[in-house]
């Protein structure tokens, strides 16, 4: 007959072995999952206070800490936080830089003098070199003609006239004789 030994040399060796690295292997997840969410919850916070309480979660309660922790923890890490900030940024900048008619509101380009749609003026062109120009420009920015719409530079005022001294008018003589009534 042929005896089988226990690996461990009895069952209870055995259970004791299967038990060690059963218990290893948890902690080993346990640690792996503390872990995780550390660095987890650094890519996603900058604030201690909820880095720390969200590792003391994990290493208090286990796994279903760390369930707890994936259902809280913010959805967006820090870099696709900033990358959605500045999509939206650039989203809002190319809105703000289509331009509308004031009559229509029909989109129109930036230099176009009239709206296409309903002959509405838009801007201005330079005298001198036909580019469009804002209504509120004074210069033309690429030739430095003054604008049509600018008020023209005064000119300076005209000096008065110094008064002259004046005084009065005498008759002057005549040669003809003077009648004398009587």
């Amino acid at each position: 007959m042929i005896s089988l030994d226990w690996p461990g040399g009895s069952p209870e060796n055995t259970a004791l072995i299967v038990a060690i690295v059963v218990g290893a292997y948890f902690i080993a997840l346990w640690f792996a999952a503390l872990v995780w969410t550390v660095r987890d919850i650094h890519s996603r916070s900058r604030d201690p206070v909820t880095q720390l309480v969200f590792a003391l979660l994990v290493l208090a309660f286990n796994f279903p800490g760390l369930v707890l922790y994936i259902v809280l923890r913010p959805t967006r890490t820090l870099e696709e936080a900033f990358e959605h900030q500045l999509e939206e940024e650039t989203l809002l900048h190319e809105l703000r830089s289509v331009f509308q008619c004031p009559a229509c509101d029909e989109p129109v380009e930036h230099d176009y003098l009239v709206c296409p749609q309903c002959a509405a003026p838009l801007r201005t062109p330079c005298r001198h070199c036909n580019r469009p120009l804002e209504a509120d420009w004074k210069t033309c920015p690429w030739c430095a003609e003054p604008s049509a719409t600018a008020p023209s530079p005064d000119p300076p005022p005209e000096p008065e006239p110094e008064p002259v001294a004046t005084t009065p008018e005498r008759p002057e003589p005549s040669d003809q004789p003077v009648a004398q009534e009587s």
